[in-house]
Formats: structure tokens, sequence, C-alpha cells
């Protein structure tokens, strides 16, 4: 898990419990952190995927190493002072909440526990 993230705790936990290992703050999209996740796991890129809520972070980033790259949905937030810079052609438009909601519900969660 690479992570940005200011609130240390969160990526400790979430890293914890998901028994992965975490590289925070990751200082994404510049590449040294993917590289060294990529290295770690003694793998190819182009054997591993990106999976980002971000374009300007996740998705640059994966692209900088080589990466494939998936985009999913981010939680609504205000936009970010880059965001206000770059206007509204950088973004990628997300999926209608309908069609993550029909998502949802069709995932069996007993399978994850």
């Amino acid at each position: 898990m690479l992570s940005n993230g200011k609130r240390q705790y969160r990526v400790k936990f979430w890293s914890h419990r998901l028994n992965i290992p975490a590289i925070s703050p990751a200082k994404k999209p510049f590449p040294s952190a993917f590289r060294q996740a990529i290295y770690s796991m003694r793998l190819s890129p182009k054997y591993v995927v990106v999976i980002g809520d971000s374009l300007h972070t996740d998705i640059v980033g994966a692209w900088l190493c080589g990466c494939p790259s998936i985009q999913v949905a981010s939680l609504p937030h205000p936009p970010r002072w880059w965001e206000k810079i770059a206007g509204k052609w950088i973004q990628m438009p997300y999926l209608e909440k309908a069609e993550l909601w029909e998502f949802h519900d069709n995932i069996n969660y007993e399978n994850f526990q």
C-alpha cells in the first residue's frame, strides 16, 4: 500500500488489518515509492496493477513506472489546490452513484470474512 496520507494511524491500521506492507508518505506520483514496492515484490512493472482513486497521484505514478492501472471513484471532497489550477480538463469521469451501488449490492461479503 502506498499512501500520501497525513494520518499515519490510518495507514498503520489498514496495513495491519490487511496484512500488507505500507510505504508512507509515498510522495506519489513520484516513482520512487512505486519502484520500491515493485522491487520488494520482485516483480516486473507490467505484472503490477496500481489501483487508486486519484488520477493525479495514483494513475500518473503508475504510468511513470510502466504499470497498468485502474482508477476507482473517490469519496466526495472539496477541490484541492492543484485541481483548481488545472481545471476540469484533466478530470476523468466517474461512475454514477447508482452504478456504484448496484455493484456494491451484488457483492457477497461472506466470502471476505
